[in-house]
């Protein structure tokens, strides 16, 4: 009896980690969400280290204890775009990879400043710009 319980104290973990990785936790668009947090952060980490930014998502460092998937929470790369300006926009078309849409359809379009008011690199935790979180 003894045995059997050390055995099932032992499986219980393994058992409940491979039950619960057969459900999606997060919805999609939360896990675009936090992967587009740390796109921004990968970004401005680059320019700060190289004094430009990134050309490719590629030439994004890998930043530890942080999912660095550049992919959405439908498998689709997540596009970025600087503008002349220097401000950055990370977009994903959403569950249907069409723009505009509704629902889990609807696009997701997130934009923050690469530079700050004094001409420098943004710091990582740079808020987003206010229009792009209303999308």
């Amino acid at each position: 009896m003894k045995r059997f319980l050390v055995i099932l104290i032992l499986l219980a973990p393994v058992a409940a980690l491979v039950i619960f990785s057969c459900f999606d936790l997060l919805p999609a668009r939360g896990l675009t969400g936090i992967r587009m947090e740390t796109m921004k952060q990968r970004i401005l980490h680059y320019a700060r280290t190289h004094n430009e930014l990134p050309k490719t998502a590629a030439d994004l460092p890998l930043l530890t204890s942080r999912d660095n998937t550049v992919q959405d929470g439908w498998g689709r790369d997540i596009r970025f775009e600087i503008a002349t300006n220097g401000i950055v926009t990370l977009t994903s078309l959403g569950r249907d990879d069409r723009p505009g849409g509704t629902g889990d359809d609807a696009d997701i379009t997130r934009a923050f400043p690469a530079h700050n008011p004094q001409g420098g690199w943004s710091e990582e935790t740079v808020a987003w710009s206010a229009d792009s979180l209303v999308k």
